[in-house]
């Protein structure tokens, strides 16, 4: 069973006057091994947030899984294929509640 990645949180960013629009604000909660996991999930977290407009939780493990180099994981795919996949696939369900 692979062991949890490291987890990030990302709020949308509020509509005060004088605010601008930018991207959401995205923290750390639990770390993790991978660095490359951080920032996957760091970057998933506040994509999500900035389009849902609602916090996300993202907990990303995917390079810590691959046991190669070239980082491929089963299928072929890499890591950041797998990623943008997983995050395309959440945006569908989250727009869809």
């Amino acid at each position: 069973m692979p062991l949890m990645g490291s987890l990030a949180v990302s709020m949308p960013r509020t509509r005060y006057a004088g605010l601008s629009d930018g991207d959401a604000a995205c923290t750390q909660l639990i770390g993790g091994e991978s660095e490359e996991d951080q920032m996957m999930g760091w970057q998933m977290a506040t994509r999500l947030s900035k389009r849902t407009g609602w916090p996300v939780f993202v907990s990303c493990s995917l390079s810590a899984n691959s046991g190669n180099n070239n980082n491929q994981l089963e299928g072929g795919l890499s890591s950041h294929q797998v990623a943008a996949l997983a995050e395309k696939e959440i945006g569908r369900i989250l727009r869809s509640k």
